[in-house]
């Protein structure tokens, strides 16, 4: 977002991050203008666009057996308890579609939504957890690694922006093409779309 402050300083814009159900349902009620989540969402008076593309890693602590791994095949994390992902919406049905189409069954965990328990999960419990690479999360995470998944087993998340077709905040349409111009830059706008 300091790109877009940089550009436009007379534009006051606060931002937060949170859940991708979250701001969908932040977006719908008024209270945000706009939320750039992972995964697409679909409503009544709501509009979508999708600006690139991510592959999440695996999250799991540097003592875990599986930490000497190159990559990770989605077969050997079977083995492990899983978090459960926060976008229920649609990263959670696309991720149990992979398991289910190589004939394996997840071990998911519901996991409390703050950094002690995703921590503890991983240190105390072997588990892992799908996230977006983002230099950040070492600093929340000490002690852990992230790892790709093999080459077939990767999965590629849509990162869109939602606003509601009917928002009257005029310099909405200012951050929109800001967005849409600077989209092929996913690292500017980062900060954003970290909810998971």
């Amino acid at each position: 977002m300091q790109d877009f402050k940089d550009a436009f300083p007379l534009i006051e814009i606060e931002s937060f991050s949170n859940f991708g159900g979250i701001c969908k349902t932040a977006v719908q009620d008024g209270f945000a203008d706009v939320a750039i989540t992972i995964g697409r969402f679909e409503g009544d008076g709501i509009e979508c666009i999708r600006l690139f593309e991510i592959e999440p890693f695996i999250a799991l602590s540097k003592l875990h057996p599986l930490a000497s791994e190159q990559e990770i095949a989605i077969g050997d994390l079977a083995k492990y308890p899983i978090a459960v992902p926060s976008d229920l919406g649609y990263f959670y049905h696309l991720l149990k579609s992979y398991f289910s189409e190589r004939k394996t069954t997840p071990k998911f965990e519901v996991i409390a939504p703050s950094s002690a328990s995703h921590l503890s999960f991983m240190m105390e419990k072997n588990g892992v957890m799908y996230v977006s690479n983002n230099p950040t999360l070492f600093e929340t995470y000490q002690g852990i690694i992230l790892k790709k998944p093999v080459v077939e087993d990767r999965i590629s998340l849509p990162v869109c922006m939602v606003y509601s077709i009917n928002n009257s905040n005029p310099a909405l349409s200012t951050f929109i093409n800001h967005v849409l111009t600077n989209r092929h830059l996913p690292e500017r706008i980062g900060a954003a779309i970290e909810s998971d």
